[in-house]
């Protein structure tokens, strides 16, 4: 994972200031027939964001019946809502650090008649002891330090910090034969990845022009030698 591709530093720079004034925006979008309202300060699901991106690369995987859904870092809910929707009968939980993002997932949980269950949680906080079938996060890519509130809540990861702590935390929250969904890019520090305690996949990627490589990563627990048959 670390010998990935270098990028256009000066290009990525000038996409993120633009990237960052579209989310300064008031805007709705249609994500996979779920209506999301974005108001400012809360991530744009364009067809070009991280949230559409995941949600395309996670066709095809079989969540079982009635699975449990945490999406850590819920934004406006267009990652959850499509995935309450597309599957029906289950549990869904979202949850995000950001007040104006809970009330936000709420609304558009109402707005399109979806059942889920949005906490305010700083990661894992607001669900201790809980264990879900599958986790998803649409992380910060960015490593370099937020220069404003928004920056800090949905685009930057200075030295991968919140990373770490999502592939050090997620498998406690797992249930046996569970896994986590992550964002991860070029971009920003994905020396998390190589935590010994976990087996990661890729589970699809994309490659811009500008050098920059978006991917979404499985994270499962790795195997322990009692775990491995003799």
């Amino acid at each position: 994972m670390r010998h990935w591709a270098s990028f256009d530093r000066e290009v990525v720079a000038g996409a993120h200031e633009a990237h960052l004034q579209l989310q300064l925006t008031d805007a709705t979008y249609s994500v996979d027939g779920v209506e999301t309202h974005c108001p400012p300060g809360v991530y744009h699901a364009t067809s070009a964001s991280s949230s559409t991106f995941l949600l395309r690369h996670l066709n095809g995987v079989n969540f079982g019946d009635h699975p449990s859904i945490l999406e850590v870092g819920v934004g406006s809910g267009a990652v959850l809502l499509s995935l309450a929707k597309r599957l029906g009968d289950g549990v869904f939980v979202g949850v995000d650090i950001s007040d104006l993002a809970v009330k936000t997932a709420r609304s558009n949980a109402v707005r399109n008649g979806l059942n889920v269950d949005i906490r305010k949680s700083d990661l894992f906080d607001a669900v201790a002891g809980e264990r879900f079938d599958a986790i998803f996060f649409n992380a910060p890519l960015y490593d370099r330090e937020p220069r404003s509130a928004v920056e800090e809540h949905m685009l930057c990861d200075p030295g991968g910090r919140i990373l770490e702590r999502f592939v050090r935390e997620a498998p406690r929250h797992l249930k046996p034969g569970g896994a986590a969904f992550v964002t991860a890019s070029n971009i920003g520090l994905v020396a998390p990845l190589d935590d010994p305690t976990v087996s990661i996949a890729l589970k699809g990627a994309e490659l811009f022009d500008t050098g920059v490589i978006r991917a979404l990563v499985r994270i499962t627990p790795a195997r322990t030698r009692k775990d491995t048959p003799p």
